[in-house]
């Protein structure tokens, strides 16, 4: 009889994801409950904002800027919708049925989601899926997490007027591998060992310092591993390996983002 038992590494990494899956699904949860007000603040900015346009209170001083401070308000609310939003789909780790999925296309909707962070910080996102990286085995939800923490420290990483690449290629074993690049501060070399450490950051209080163990427990539990290298002032590169599927291919896109 063949042995099915999973490697240690694999079976710490689905332990890990069980373990943050509780996590996400306490997030799902509190983003469905601020969506509601969240969405009344809205809609009330955007009244004020009408009222505001009346010329008997455009001539007052004290409201000149006004219409400008519910403009923010707006656009602030907005952006938390948009990230309660994100949070909603990605909080959802393992709940899907694994199938042949398409990195490439999952990159460039992440890389879709990230597009206000990126204007707002100045940094241009770029997408690039090789026409010959194979599908990989897993659902959307656990690798739609793994790539928006791979992105989202690329991007918090870097400044603006720098650039951040996601390259979905064949790995040399055949698989899929996903690269994303950075040309931020790059990661001292004292602190190497610790990058993957649950609540290690190096940006500082404010920062839950999860979003890599999390992407490094999903890939373990995909049977895949991520690595690194970064120098000091010249950027991060981190590569995200995963096993080819054998069901199949997924449904393509070839035109990158």
């Amino acid at each position: 009889m063949q042995d099915r038992a999973l490697p240690e590494e694999q079976l710490q990494g689905l332990m890990e994801v069980a373990r943050l899956a509780d996590i996400g699904r306490l997030v799902g949860i509190v983003a469905h409950e601020l969506g509601t007000p969240l969405a009344s603040i809205a809609l009330r900015a955007q009244s004020l904002g009408q009222q505001a346009k009346d010329p008997r209170l455009v001539a007052l001083e004290p409201f000149a800027r006004f219409p400008r401070y519910l403009k923010t308000i707006e656009e602030e609310t907005f952006r938390c919708k948009e990230i309660l939003s994100n949070l909603s789909d990605f909080a959802r780790a393992g709940s899907a049925v694994p199938r042949a999925e398409d990195v490439g296309e999952i990159a460039r909707r992440v890389a879709a989601l990230l597009r206000h962070d990126a204007l707002r910080r100045q940094v241009t996102v770029e997408v690039r899926a090789e026409t010959d990286a194979p599908p990989v085995r897993g659902d959307t939800a656990r690798l739609g997490q793994a790539v928006l923490a791979l992105a989202r420290n690329a991007l918090e990483a870097s400044g603006p007027g720098t650039r951040v690449t996601l390259v979905v290629r064949r790995s040399p074993a055949g698989g899929c591998e996903l690269v994303v690049t950075d040309q931020g501060h790059g990661v001292p070399p004292e602190l190497a060992e610790r990058v993957f450490e649950p609540f290690f950051t190096t940006r500082g209080p404010g920062w839950a310092g999860l979003g890599l163990t999390l992407c490094q427990a999903i890939a373990r539990s995909l049977g895949g591993e991520i690595r690194f290298e970064s120098l000091p002032d010249r950027g991060s590169e981190f590569v995200l390996s995963l096993p080819g599927s054998r069901n199949g291919p997924a449904t393509r896109g070839h035109e990158p983002a």
